[in-house]
């Protein structure tokens, strides 16, 4: 999430340590609950001392904390500080330089690649540090976003769709329709993963009337890109679990609600459709992300938080204080 505190740091609010010389933890507001996405910015090794005073400074002030899709070692951090947690998302994975999709689960993926490329679809890669995007690509990049946030508004996103600031620190992908120059069938941003020397493969658009598999097309093309580079990392970002697990420090009562809470709200986000997909590209290695709560004992607020800033329950009437609506439509693979 580093990148998009980057990108929009107005919608964020900002913790400076005063005990971790250059520790910063960003974080949004929605009505009592400030929510930290991702992984704050942090020296290592100083996670439990931040997290504890970011809470303390929270409480002191009436308000509820949820971490969202954190690491294995921040979630560890946010219990030792006081909160409660269990795992709602893992991260899908891939190292380029290595990739070579086998077997059963890539037949279809092969398949796709192989027939759009005889027919004479190709993928335009625009080079790195492209700080102004060329018309020719960005007009059509713009007709197919329209279209595809549209037909995105009743899906769970987390990033926004920012298509063009900072473009050079973001890569470019899109699937030209062969018949039409001026027509992309498919639309892949990615964005830094700085810590990593990696890339998130972030939004990726596919036209409606497109043929089948332009989307693994796209894919297939950026990860080829980025193995050329020398390129070890790619992600596509947290995907739920098909069910809450491995819950720290909430009662039965508590992990029963939640369970129910998240199988009614899971079907909004097509996970099974992504998880097929992921398996179809063999990012094979998932890491586990985690929520976390605090205090512990919190739960209704910050899952209503949640369902806002993931777009559920967009325009939802629950908060007290009035919560940033974003003026983009995005979606995070």
């Amino acid at each position: 999430m580093a990148f998009d505190v980057l990108q929009r740091p107005s919608r964020y609010h900002f913790l400076e340590s005063s005990h971790v010389p250059g520790a910063w933890v960003p974080y949004r507001s929605i009505g009592k609950v400030d929510i930290i996405l991702g992984d704050p910015l942090l020296p290592h090794g100083c996670a439990p001392t931040v997290l504890s005073e970011f809470f303390q400074t929270r409480e002191r002030e009436g308000r509820q904390v949820l971490g969202f899709s954190t690491s294995e070692d921040l979630m560890h951090a946010a219990v030792a500080a006081g909160a409660s947690a269990t795992q709602l998302t893992a991260e899908p994975e891939l190292d380029p330089t290595s990739w070579s999709p086998k077997g059963g689960s890539a037949k279809k993926l092969r398949q796709y690649v192989r027939r759009l490329r005889a027919q004479g679809y190709t993928v335009w890669a625009l080079p790195p540090r492209t700080a102004v995007v060329p018309p020719e690509f960005r007009e059509p990049a713009e007709t197919l976003l329209a279209k595809w946030a549209t037909a995105l508004e009743d899906h769970a996103h987390i990033l926004e769709l920012e298509p063009w600031l900072r473009a050079e620190e973001k890569r470019y992908f899109a699937v030209l329709d062969p018949h039409d120059c001026q027509r992309f069938l498919a639309l892949l941003i990615a964005h830094p993963v700085y810590s990593r020397q990696g890339w998130h493969l972030c939004h990726i658009a596919r036209a409606p009337d497109a043929p089948k598999g332009v989307t693994e097309l796209v894919v297939t093309g950026a990860i080829e890109a980025f193995a050329t580079e020398g390129v070890h990392y790619v992600t596509f970002g947290p995907c739920a679990v098909p069910r809450a697990q491995r819950f720290v420090g909430m009662n039965g009562v508590r992990r029963f609600l939640f369970r129910r809470i998240y199988r009614m709200v899971a079907k909004r986000g097509s996970y099974a459709e992504r998880a097929e997909f992921y398996r179809k590209v063999q990012a094979e290695d998932w890491q586990p992300r985690f929520m976390f709560f605090y205090p512990p004992t919190a739960l209704v607020r910050p899952l209503l938080a949640l369902l806002q800033v993931t777009h559920v329950a967009e325009g939802a009437d629950f908060a007290e204080t009035p919560a940033t609506h974003p003026d983009t439509v995005g979606y995070q693979m």
